[in-house]
């Protein structure tokens, strides 16, 4: 099981519809928690982030 997400990201998103892209920019992330570097390794700079349908 995966251990809860904390901290913050500011997001910025933008639709060319031209090309039917979805452009997402992370502007800034906060208070985001480490991994176990004992476990992982060193941690790593990137961001996942799912995007789901309105419902």
């Amino acid at each position: 099981m995966r251990d809860p997400v904390s901290g913050k990201l500011q997001v910025q998103l933008w639709y060319d519809q031209d090309k039917s892209h979805l452009i997402v920019t992370v502007v800034s992330a906060h208070d985001l928690r480490f991994r176990d570097t004992a476990t992982y390794g060193p941690p790593e700079a990137f961001v996942c982030l799912r995007l789901y349908p309105f419902r």
